[in-house]
Formats: structure tokens, C-alpha cells, sequence
């Protein structure tokens, strides 16, 4: 089995402090290497809305805090316990 750890770590701290409207374009890419868990999903699934209905960070808000959060994450290295 493989395990591949994305580095969503980089790419949150460049989709938070980017203007709104590029925001969702941004979030999309990052989220684009897990298209395939949702392959038994009927149809197209949007990944972004996933994003928000499986609780996200906002897109439209609360940028400060997301990034304060997301150091937080970084500190306690979350990354490298996964």
C-alpha cells in the first residue's frame, strides 16, 4: 500500500492570504490529488464544496485566524505525524 502526504501545509499558507476570488481557484488545486476518493461517488463531485461540508477552513473569511491555526498545526508538526 502506498500513503502519500500532500503538502497542503505550503499550499494553505499561499490559498489564505490570496485575494477572494482566487481563493476557490487555489483551494481546488490543492484538494485536485484526492479526486480519486470519491470515485464511487455518482457523478462529478466538487471538491471545494466537500471542503466546506466536511468543515474546511472558510474561504470567504477568517483568514487571520486560519493562519494563525494553521502555525499552530505546523509547530505541534502534524505533518510529519502523519
Amino acid at each position: 500500500m502506498t500513503i502519500t502526504v500532500l503538502d497542503t501545509y505550503s499550499a494553505m499558507k499561499q490559498i489564505l492570504p490570496a485575494a477572494g476570488p482566487d481563493r476557490v481557484a487555489l483551494l481546488r488545486s490543492m484538494l485536485e490529488p484526492v479526486t480519486g476518493m470519491y470515485r464511487y461517488f455518482p457523478g462529478d463531485v466538487d471538491l471545494v464544496a466537500m471542503h466546506q461540508l466536511a468543515f474546511g477552513f472558510p474561504v470567504d473569511r477568517d483568514e487571520q485566524r486560519c493562519l494563525d491555526a494553521l502555525e499552530t498545526l505546523a509547530a505541534a508538526g502534524a505533518w510529519e505525524r502523519m
